[in-house]
Formats: C-alpha cells, sequence, structure tokens
C-alpha cells in the first residue's frame, strides 16, 4: 500500500509537467524570428495595422488593437474604433442602433428665470430680486429685505445652532447692533460708526 502511494508522489510531477508543457509563457524571442516590416507612418502598412514607433527599436507595422484593448493614440485601432480614455472604443457616432443605449435628452435653452419676490423660496442670494436676501425662514428658505435703518437683523454668531428665523445683513452704511437679550442673536440696523 506505501509503495503504491510513493510511487504515485514520485511520478504525478513529471506526468503533470509533460501533460502542461504547453501552458508554459516563454519570451517572444524564443519563438523564432518574426517578418516585420519597417514603416514611416501608417500608411507604409497593411490594412489592418499601424506603424508602432517603439523608444528602442525602429518603427515596424503592427497589428491593429482591437474593441477593449489598451491604445495611446489615434491610428493603433482598427478600423470603426477610437482610442478613447486610453481604450479601443466604438465612437457613439458609429454605433449601431443599441436598444439599451441611454437617449440623450433634447437640449432646451435656459430661460432666464424671474428673480424672487419677498417670501418667495430660494436656495441662494442670487435668485432673490434687488434689495432681497436668501434667508431661512421657518423651516425653509424665503427672500426677505436688506436691513434698513431701525428693522432688524442678524448678528453673526459662532454657534453652530441654527436659527427658526433669520434676517438679512445691513443695507450699505448701516451696521447691524445688538438689542437687549430678550432678542438673542438679532440685532437692529443702525449707522456704521466712524470710531469702529
Amino acid at each position: 500500500m506505501w509503495a503504491c502511494v510513493l510511487l504515485s508522489a514520485c511520478l504525478m510531477p513529471a506526468f503533470v509537467s509533460r501533460a502542461s508543457g504547453n501552458n508554459i509563457i516563454r519570451p517572444s524571442t524564443s519563438l523564432g524570428p518574426v517578418n516585420q516590416t519597417t514603416c514611416k507612418v501608417d500608411r507604409d502598412c497593411g490594412n489592418q495595422e499601424y506603424c508602432e514607433q517603439a523608444s528602442q527599436k525602429a518603427p515596424v507595422c503592427t497589428a491593429c488593437r482591437t474593441e477593449r484593448r489598451r491604445c495611446q493614440g489615434i491610428g493603433m485601432c482598427c478600423q470603426g474604433l477610437h482610442c478613447i480614455n486610453g481604450q479601443c472604443k466604438k465612437s457613439r457616432k458609429e454605433e449601431p442602433n443599441n436598444p439599451n443605449r441611454r437617449k440623450s435628452r433634447p437640449k432646451h435653452k435656459r430661460k432666464e428665470k424671474k428673480k424672487g419676490q419677498e417670501m418667495a423660496k430660494c436656495v441662494r442670494s442670487e435668485d432673490c430680486g434687488e434689495g432681497l436676501c436668501c434667508r431661512r425662514y421657518l423651516k425653509g428658505n424665503k427672500c426677505q429685505r436688506i436691513g434698513t435703518e431701525g428693522e432688524a437683523c442678524s448678528l453673526h454668531s459662532h454657534s453652530k445652532r441654527l436659527r427658526a428665523v433669520e434676517y438679512c445683513h445691513c443695507a450699505q452704511g448701516l451696521s447691524c447692533h445688538a438689542q437687549d437679550q430678550s432678542t438673542k442673536g438679532n440685532g437692529i440696523c443702525r449707522p456704521t460708526s466712524p470710531f469702529t
């Protein structure tokens, strides 16, 4: 019994190496000389070839790259393919009608948006009309008036807490001055003092 196991252990590696002998990767030089045509430009090569300009060797005609093969420029890919992002691919224009391909939406010219009026919904101040800014108002953002003298304004706060209602900054020439503690975080627009 042990003799059979030892004999099979000794003969198995030799059998496996002979069976897989055709799968050994060898360098291309061991295959023998390959007849390659020298070239200067792609026109010097055949129909399905391009002129490969290797850095250390003389330029030679090489078979073109098929779809999904790596490429580095125009001419390397076979006819009907283009080098896109380093890969030979069919161009969208030449691609047959593919039902799975997403259809592009028709391009519409952007309409000039009307600027929001006071208390209109907004995302940013540019969405609001002249003399208005976009600020938080209860559960959303609304266009509000930029503060004039005597109107409420929001003081700049380092707190990360969101306020239910925020007011716009003051108009030019005015600044937001703190009120008493009853309206925490809010102030009143007053003329800017030349000494501050």
